[in-house]
């Protein structure tokens, strides 16, 4: 097919993945193009099992988020639309619960969904964090992700992981508590504690297993494989 021109100019936001563009206007609608099932890389054409295509008749969109292969856009009353490979998030499940939805997150393949409540709804791979949340999972400040898992801090300074086990999806150090904030590589969670100190999970040679002696750190900076 012939390629679709790059659409008129007008104010926007621009989100992008692995191989689509996706612009909210001012007015609060989308528009998107990029790579089709044939054409994954192209940026030039769309095909309805890739994220090129936005839903018909959306409107009201504050924000949208993206993992590889997908799109989820915000509305202004907390509800989300969905669109791109399927597999990684481009459809919702049948039991969503599609409102009062604070903010998103996503992994390489999967969604979060933070609920005003603190309470957290996935999807996606299934496997790669978009299942599996804890079910005493509750009381959420925010979400931190790898390439195949999230990682929840609550209030407390607790945190909870689900998702692939070798890129973080299990292992939390039991005795961790007291969380600031989390850092993330690609397959590995780094902890920051209130105190200074740093307790790591996830793939050991990727950044997994933080040395016992670390103390009055302020920050943490990643790659894709370490932690510094």
């Amino acid at each position: 097919p012939e390629p679709e021109p790059i659409p008129p100019t007008f104010h926007y936001s621009e989100y992008t993945n692995i191989d689509s563009f996706a612009f909210v206007k001012n007015d609060g609608s989308v528009e998107a193009w990029g790579g089709s099932s044939n054409q994954q890389r192209s940026g030039y054409w769309s095909g309805p099992s890739r994220s090129g295509t936005a839903p018909t008749g959306l409107e009201c969109v504050e924000t949208i988020f993206s993992n590889q292969r997908a799109f989820a856009a915000l509305k202004g009353y907390g509800s989300i639309e969905v669109w791109g490979d399927p597999s990684d998030g481009g459809i919702l499940p049948p039991d969503f619960s599609n409102n009062n939805i604070k903010i998103i997150f996503s992994s390489t393949y999967a969604f979060a969904a933070l609920y005003n409540n603190g309470s957290v709804q996935t999807w996606g791979n299934p496997i790669r964090g978009g299942s599996g949340v804890p079910v005493d999972l509750s009381n959420v400040k925010t979400i931190f992700s790898t390439d195949s898992a999230f990682a929840a801090l609550d209030n407390s300074g607790s945190v909870e992981a689900w998702g692939d086990p070798s890129g973080g999806g299990s292992g939390v150090p039991v005795d961790l508590s007291n969380v600031k904030t989390i850092f993330s590589s690609g397959n590995a969670f780094a902890a920051l504690k209130n105190d200074g100190t740093v307790q790591a999970w996830g793939d050991p040679s990727g950044g997994g297993a933080a040395p016992s002696t670390l103390s009055n750190v302020k920050t943490i900076f990643s790659n894709q494989r370490a932690f510094a």
